[in-house]
């Protein structure tokens, strides 16, 4: 199996995107995973405190950090990382601002701008391809010949040109036949 240039370049940005969710700061000097353990440890407590913008915040960081974790390993296919990924950091982006905007917009780290530009390039990737050399043969002309009984006057040749014209190369003028 060949693998096309875009298919190369989204494997290798769904390792980034792994990457960064692990390694690199996402949210002040926290990873995202860093910053989502504590939330998925406490989600009881969170749910019964009753503040909306908490747990709003709360599902919508463990809601992206699965999404971003799906989009690093589907890589192989860059249009899923491209879009999963895209609307994972669109959703982590948004929240902030219509969702829960009392909390305020957190401060975003390293990783969260390498993870839109890997997204983004997943999903530009998508689209690339290694042009496929075709090899087609035209036949340049082609002979129709009508065929005629015995005893009737010569067959008429007709030549078709390359370009779908037809041309009368001999004609043979005879009788007309009655039928």
């Amino acid at each position: 199996m060949k693998m096309h240039p875009g298919r190369i370049l989204g494997i290798i940005m769904g390792l980034v995107i792994l990457a960064s969710v692990f390694l690199l700061p996402f949210v002040g000097s926290q990873t995202l995973y860093a910053s989502t353990t504590p939330v998925l440890n406490n989600l009881t407590a969170i749910q019964q405190s009753g503040d909306f913008p908490t747990i709003a915040s709360s599902y919508i960081t463990v809601i992206v950090l699965v999404l971003l974790v799906m989009a690093g390993l589907v890589g192989i296919f860059p249009l899923g990382t491209g879009i999963i990924g895209v609307f994972a950091m669109a959703l982590f982006t948004v929240g902030p601002i219509l969702i829960y905007p009392s909390l305020g917009a957190p401060s975003y780290g390293a990783g969260y701008f390498v993870i839109w530009g890997a997204s983004i390039a997943s999903l530009a990737a998508s689209f690339w391809h290694r042009r496929r050399d075709k090899k087609v043969t035209v036949n340049n002309e082609v002979t129709i010949t009508n065929s005629a009984p015995a005893g009737a006057p010569q067959p008429k040749q007709w030549k078709l040109s390359r370009c779908g014209s037809i041309s009368r190369t001999r004609y043979h003028p005879g009788p007309r036949s009655p039928l």
